[in-house]
């Protein structure tokens, strides 16, 4: 069982949110305040904070330089000089204090406090920050994640038996009907001094939990036996769901958690999406070693902007290769195995996700991972050689990456550039290969895009219906296809919330449920452009990207062609 000292290690402290400066001594500086398990933001509908709950805050000279942290019940107001009040309605209360440090602080807010907008005011030393806005909410459950950031694998353990419940995992996977224990914060208030005991017990409130879009029965839905604030809800994983990055998400009332990934498998130890890992690569998570990984995309863009008096459309092709080394605890708490970033996540077929993200940066999606890999060399350049000739990808940032055609996105002024990424064959090549990668050559064949079929006069997205995308396809390979969306909730923060959905190309339509649509932030525009986008991809199966790179454990090489349309989500 958890206790709090692992839980403050593993699943509170977050590497996600960068703190704010200190002041060596001054004022309390109070930044992020948010859900210890979702980080959700403001402006994302699961962004209050829950009577009950664990929270965090991040900013400067929260606390003393070392962390300090509470070890026993009962739970203070106040731990080496740090304490929080939030004031709702006139009514003021203390936080119940977990840990401090200089840059961020875990408090569990009191079930008793009013619901509705109020202030939080931190005090260390005698010195007290500036009010901030806090909401306050009878319930939103957040699920702790394995990379402490609200994304990714969850901390959803498999029930073996009584004595055997480890963290679900690629290598310890769960089953169809087995029973499994989500772990977060935010179900709700509960009766009592939680700040003197736990107060375990099923709570009187509705939690649906979705897996893989499908509800699961749930039993247990209350505190952990060990701590104040954290939940636990046991639920049995629905028949006929299986991947490595399956979705789950906690309805509680009609909000809705982060999602998360677990990995189901109805035969075998391991999911079924690894079966591109050679067996020695398998070996090697399961003793946990380190792999060493090569990746290589060879992706189109196709942007349209649509709105009264203004009709842009632009193109842009590219090239990402990226060569890493993870351990493999890292690389099962990354998002997605060692691909790009969350954009590219291999979610399990007819399953969807709604993802928190912090830096806007397309179409190379890069750096969005909390889970941070080393990067290998693999020589001066990688070489792409197609129907329309060479170009080369160049090395930035420790990721090789070029600008193939199109709208040139790396040249220091806008120019347009003829489309360079076909239909047809590609080999890619880094010629004598580098210090960390030998030499390797590999082939792809690149089909055309998928025909979007309802495309045209998409510009907004209600979030309270489902919305359907139809296409087309001419390509005879088994593709997988994605729907991805983004909604910038403010034009001046970098926030902004990621959808993805996948289906086999052959189903040749997906719906997105409202209740995942519910989960998107509502665009904001500048200067009358919505700050929203939503778009169908076509790309290579996991199942079909197995490339040989010397050197390396597993090697992918993958295509991806994205028409995004920019929308309003409202």
């Amino acid at each position: 069982m958890f206790h709090y000292k692992p839980l403050v290690v593993f699943a509170l402290l977050a590497s996600g949110c960068a703190p704010l400066a200190a002041q060596f001594g001054g004022r309390p500086i109070v930044g992020q305040i948010s859900n210890a398990a979702s980080y959700a933001l403001p402006g994302f509908p699961n962004s209050g904070i829950a009577q009950g709950s664990i929270f965090l805050v991040f900013g400067a000279d929260l606390g003393g330089p070392t962390l300090v942290q509470a070890t026993r019940f009962p739970l203070g107001k106040e731990l080496a000089g740090t304490s929080i009040r939030v004031t709702v309605q006139g009514i003021s209360m203390d936080a119940l204090m977990l840990y401090t440090s200089l840059s961020q602080v875990a408090a569990v807010l009191p079930s008793a406090a009013p619901v509705g907008q109020g202030t939080l005011v931190l005090t260390y030393q005698d010195k007290a920050s500036d009010p901030q806005p806090i909401e306050i909410v009878g319930s939103s459950f957040g699920i702790f994640t394995r990379n402490q950031a609200g994304t990714g694998p969850g901390i959803i353990q498999n029930v073996n038996s009584e004595l055997d419940r480890p963290i679900n995992s690629l290598m310890d996977v769960a089953r169809p009907t087995q029973t499994m224990i989500i772990w977060g914060t935010g179900l709700g208030p509960v009766s009592g001094d939680e700040g003197a005991e736990p107060l375990p017990g099923n709570m009187n409130v509705s939690v649906d939990v979705l897996v893989g879009g499908k509800p699961a029965k749930v039993g247990y839905k209350g505190r952990s036996g060990c701590c104040a604030g954290l939940d636990q809800i046991v639920f049995e994983v629905p028949p006929g769901i299986e991947g490595c990055y399956v979705p789950v998400a906690v309805r509680v009332g009609d909000r809705l958690s982060n999602f998360v990934t677990t990995s189901i498998a109805a035969k075998g130890s391991t999911c079924p999406d690894l079966g591109s890992f050679p067996t020695a690569a398998l070996d090697k998570l399961r003793q946990g070693g380190s792999l060493r990984l090569a990746d290589v995309l060879l992706g189109r863009l196709n942007l349209k902007v649509k709105t009264p008096g203004l009709t842009e459309e632009a193109t842009f092709d590219f090239g990402l290769a990226a060569f890493t080394s993870y351990q493999a605890s890292d690389l099962e708490a990354s998002l997605n195995a060692g691909a790009f970033s969350a954009t590219a996540a291999p979610l399990a077929p007819g399953t969807c996700a709604v993802t928190q993200q912090k830096f806007f940066n397309l179409p190379f999606p890069i750096d969005l991972d909390p889970i941070q890999s080393k990067y290998l060399k693999a020589g001066a350049a990688v070489n792409v050689t197609g129907p329309l000739g060479a170009k080369p990808l160049r090395p930035l940032n420790d990721r090789y990456i070029g600008s193939l055609g199109g709208l040139c996105l790396l040249c220091e002024e806008s120019t347009v550039e003829p489309e360079y990424l076909v239909p047809g064959d590609y080999t890619v090549d880094n010629g004598a290969g580098g210090d960390g990668v030998g030499p390797f050559q590999a082939s792809l064949t690149v089909p055309g895009p998928l025909e979007w079929t309802n495309r045209d006069g998409l510009t907004d997205v209600p979030r309270n219906h489902d919305l359907t995308l139809t296409w087309t396809s001419s390509s005879s390979s088994p593709e997988l296809v994605t729907v991805f969306g983004i909604s910038v909730p403010d034009s001046s923060s970098e926030p902004w919330a990621a959808l993805l959905c996948a289906a086999p190309a052959s189903a040749r339509q997906l719906t997105i449920p409202r209740w995942v649509l519910s989960a998107m932030p509502p665009s904001a525009t500048d200067n009358g452009i919505p700050l929203g986008f939503l778009g169908l991809m076509n790309s290579t199966p996991p199942s079909g990207s197995a490339m040989k790179v010397s050197g390396t454990d597993v090697g992918r090489i993958q295509y991806g062609i994205l028409q995004l349309n920019a929308v309003a989500f409202r």
